[in-house]
């Protein structure tokens, strides 16, 4: 059976082991920094990294301090964590705070707040939110959010290429590659880093399949996973980094 599923899984780059060798992962035998691994995948020193899902920008400021020349682009629709976002960077002029979504498309969007503000989505969370892990919480109230796409934001903005793509958007990421589909076209990402869902929290989302599919038709597959998320003894959720075959 393991061999059958690895055959079906292996064109997207996967491979399934045994048990004892999951459990490895588990107990963290092995791993590597996510953050280390991303300086190695690029051939220069990161200019231009996007931080989509910024929340208040400490993900920004960390990517700052590993790469202290690049120019970062934080997205985030919420306006109470924009809000404390532009303060915490109003004194660091290479982060560039946007208060919109992004999305697959540019007309605006309902978005989904919840008791905890990190889990706020453009997708209604299950049942309501009601799910067996304790932090994705009740909904709490709706509000519309500008959304954008990062192939028209690129256009707008004259950037040609996008060194780090970061996304932490509770289960949109496919509709923000959607977006992106003339920068992959043109692999002019060269680093995806996202977090990736095998078990659906929120309604309509994308799992890893989903998004390992889409990424695999532009020359993307798998470079790592880290920050592995269990429920029980099922896995939930993780962070990847996926890249260009071309840039391995």
């Amino acid at each position: 059976m393991k061999n059958l599923v690895n055959k079906l899984l292996r064109p997207l780059g996967v491979e399934v082991h045994g048990t004892g060798y999951l459990n490895m992962i588990r107990q963290k035998e092995f791993k590597r920094d996510p953050f280390d691994l991303q300086e190695q995948l690029l051939d220069k020193p990161a200019s231009t990294i996007f931080d989509v899902g910024g929340h208040v920008g400490g993900m920004s400021l960390k990517y700052l301090k590993r790469f202290p020349s690049a120019s970062i682009h934080t997205f985030e629709p919420f306006p109470d964590s924009f809000r404390e976002l532009s303060q915490n960077v109003k004194d660091t002029p290479s982060i560039h705070p946007v208060e919109a979504a992004v999305s697959d498309h540019t007309d605006g969007a309902t978005f989904f707040v919840n008791t905890k503000v990190d889990t706020n989505s453009l997708l209604p969370a299950s049942n309501g939110g009601k799910t067996g892990m304790t932090n994705v919480p009740t909904r709490s109230h709706e509000i519309q959010v500008k959304t954008i796409t990062l192939d028209a934001y690129c256009e707008q903005q004259n950037i040609n290429q996008i060194d780090v793509l970061k996304m932490d958007i509770q289960g949109a990421e496919l509709q923000a590659l959607k977006g992106a589909k003339g920068l992959l076209e043109k692999q002019a990402i060269k680093v995806i880093y996202t977090e990736i869902w095998f078990q659906t929290q929120y309604e309509n989302q994308a799992v890893y399949l989903d998004l390992g599919a889409y990424l695999k038709q532009f020359g993307y597959r798998i470079a790592d996973f880290s920050n592995a998320y269990y429920l029980g003894n099922h896995l939930s959720w993780a962070d990847a980094i996926f890249v260009p075959i071309s840039n391995e």
